[in-house]
C-alpha cells in the first residue's frame, strides 16, 4: 500500500490475501474499496462473491473448531503468534487505507480542476462558433458585392458594344457628307462666280466631317482601352468571386467542426460532473470503511483476550466461537453492504 501513496493514487495495486481469517477478510474489504475507486477510472469490477466463499469456509472452520476443543487448546499458542501477527497486518491496512483516502483527495482536487478546464473550453468554443457565424456573414456579403460588380461590368460592356455600334453609325455618316461635300464643291466649281460661296460651306463641311471622323476614332479607342480594361477586371472579379465561395465552403466545414467540437466538450462536461459525483461518493464510503477498520481493531483486541480464556475453558472456547461467528455474520452483511455499494457505480 506505500507504493498507492508514492504512485500517486495507483489503484491497481491490491494487499494480500493470504489467509482465511478477519485479516484475510479485512484484506478483500480493502481490495473492494480500492475497486470502487478504481471503477470510476478504470472501470473495474470486483467480485464480491468471493468474501462469501471465504466466510462460509471460515464458518466451517469454526463448526470443526467447536467439536474439537482438544485440537484448539493445542493450537492456543499458535493462535495467539497468528493474532499478535494479525494485529501489525491491521495496522499496516489501516495505513495503507489512510494513504488511499489521501489519493481519494487528490483525485478530488484534480475532478474539480477538470470540471474548470471543461468549462473554459466550453467558453472556448462557444465563442469559435460566434466568431464563425460572425464571418460567415461577412463572407456572404463579399460574395453578394462579388456578384453585384461582375454584374455591372458585364453591363458597362454592353453599354461599350453599343457605343461602338453608335460610333460606327457616325464615322459612317461622316463618309458620306465628306461625299456629300466633295460633290457640293465639285458642282460650285462648275458654278464659277455663283457658286463660290456654297464652295466654302463644302469645305467648312468636309472639315467638320473630318474632325468628327478622327474624334469618333478616337473614342473608339477609348472604348476599346475600356472595355480591355473591364474584360481584365471582369476576370479578375470572376476569380475573385471564385475564391469567396471556396472561402464560404470553408468557413462552413469549420462553423461545421466547431460544432462538433462543442457537442464534444458538452458530453465530455457530462462524464466530468458523473465522474465528480462518484469521487463525493467513494469519499463517503471511505469513511465509512476508516470506521468499519477501526471496529475491526478493536475486535481484535477481544479476540487477544477470547484465545487466553480459551485457553482455560474449552466451554469458553465455544463461546468464544459463538462470538466469532456472530462476528462472521456482521462481517459478511457488511460485504453485502458494500457489493451494493459497488453495484450503485456506473460501469
Amino acid at each position: 500500500m506505500d507504493a498507492i501513496a508514492k504512485n500517486s493514487g495507483d489503484l491497481t495495486i491490491r494487499m494480500p490475501e493470504n489467509s482465511n481469517d478477519e485479516m484475510g477478510d479485512l484484506a478483500r474489504k480493502t481490495n473492494e474499496l480500492i475497486a470502487n475507486v478504481a471503477s470510476i477510472v478504470k472501470l473495474i469490477r470486483f467480485t464480491s462473491t468471493q468474501i462469501g466463499s471465504s466466510s462460509e469456509k471460515m464458518q466451517g472452520l469454526l463448526d470443526e473448531a467447536a467439536s474439537a476443543t482438544e485440537v484448539i487448546a493445542q493450537s492456543m499458542e499458535e493462535l495467539t503468534a497468528e493474532s499478535a501477527s494479525s494485529d501489525a497486518r491491521l495496522h499496516d491496512g489501516m495505513q495503507s487505507v489512510k494513504e488511499l483516502s489521501r489519493s481519494v483527495d487528490v483525485l478530488t482536487v484534480e475532478s474539480t480542476a477538470i470540471h474548470r478546464l471543461r468549462s473554459q473550453a466550453q467558453s472556448s468554443a462557444d465563442e469559435g462558433l460566434k466568431s464563425i457565424a460572425e464571418l460567415s456573414a461577412h463572407t456572404d456579403a463579399g460574395t453578394k458585392i462579388g456578384t453585384d460588380v461582375v454584374q455591372a461590368v458585364s453591363k458597362l460592356e454592353t453599354k461599350s458594344d453599343e457605343i461602338v455600334r453608335i460610333i460606327d453609325v457616325i464615322t459612317e455618316i461622316t463618309s458620306r457628307t465628306n461625299l456629300l461635300a466633295l460633290n457640293a464643291a465639285i458642282e460650285a466649281a462648275r458654278a464659277g462666280e455663283a457658286g463660290r460661296g456654297f464652295a466654302v460651306v463644302a469645305e467648312e463641311i468636309g472639315k467638320l466631317a473630318d474632325s468628327t471622323t478622327v474624334s469618333a476614332k478616337e473614342i473608339s479607342n477609348h472604348i476599346q482601352e475600356v472595355r480591355t480594361s473591364t474584360d481584365a477586371a471582369a476576370r479578375e472579379l470572376s476569380h475573385l468571386v471564385g475564391t469567396i465561395r471556396e472561402q464560404v465552403a470553408f468557413v462552413d466545414r469549420s462553423q461545421e467542426s466547431f460544432r462538433r467540437i462543442a457537442d464534444i466538450v458538452r458530453e465530455i462536461g457530462v462524464s466530468l460532473d458523473r465522474m465528480k459525483e462518484g469521487i463525493e461518493h467513494t469519499s463517503g464510503v471511505r469513511n465509512e470503511v476508516l470506521s468499519v477498520m477501526d471496529s475491526i481493531g478493536r475486535s481484535s483486541e477481544v479476540f487477544v483476550s477470547t484465545i487466553e480464556e480459551v485457553q482455560a475453558s474449552a466451554q469458553e472456547q465455544h463461546r468464544t466461537a459463538s462470538s466469532i461467528q456472530d462476528s462472521m455474520r456482521a462481517l459478511n452483511e457488511l460485504s453485502q453492504e458494500l457489493t451494493d455499494v459497488v453495484k450503485s457505480f456506473q460501469v
